[in-house]
């Protein structure tokens, strides 16, 4: 199955460009679907993958995160958490419709889905809260869906789609060098 092509909205120190080009740098690429640069837990995601950048590199797979936030916002948190990735800014949330990214809608069904989260993912949600104190990190601007559920979509150099997922909560995702699992 082929990935769903796009032109690249804002991004941050780049200009347009479609993701048919971006994927064909590298054997595979992880399109990364996050919250916005404010929300802590996709702070800890973006440093977590920052760190393991050199271990996509050895597997020849590249990260590209989508973000609810403006580019602007984007520039000035890249810079504050030297973070070195790639980001699609959309605030208006286009891509996350065409990639059919789920919201959990509400603070109510947010609560929810974290409660009723496999033993996994609840471990996984409290180191990620440990991380917030280590890395010094605060909340920032509120931009975006505040209950917006992160995914993950793996795409080879053809565009062909190898896997997807969408998480069912806020510690349903890989952190890190976790995703390199998904390469076969």
């Amino acid at each position: 199955m082929k990935a769903l092509n796009f032109v690249t909205f804002d991004a941050p120190f780049e200009k347009a460009y479609m993701l048919s080009d971006y994927v064909s740098k590298k054997r595979y690429t992880f399109l990364i679907f996050l919250r916005y640069f404010g929300c802590r837990s996709c702070q800890v995601d973006m440093i977590e993958l920052t760190k393991a950048k050199k271990a996509f590199e050895d597997k020849n797979a590249q990260v590209l995160l989508v973000l609810q936030s403006t580019p602007e916002i984007c520039e000035k948190g890249i810079e504050e958490l030297k973070l070195d990735l790639d980001m699609v800014c959309d605030p208006e949330k286009e891509l996350y419709s065409l990639y059919d990214v789920p919201s959990a809608g509400s603070a109510e069904a947010m609560a929810r889905k974290n409660e009723e989260a496999s033993p996994e993912s609840a471990k996984k949600l409290a180191f990620k809260r440990e991380l917030f104190d280590k890395y010094g990190l605060v909340h920032g601007e509120y931009e975006g869906d505040e209950y917006q559920l992160p995914a993950f979509f793996l795409i080879n150099s053809d565009m062909e789609l190898l896997y997807s997922h969408r998480a069912s909560s806020m510690g349903d995702m890989p952190l890190g060098e976790e995703y390199l699992d998904y390469i076969k």
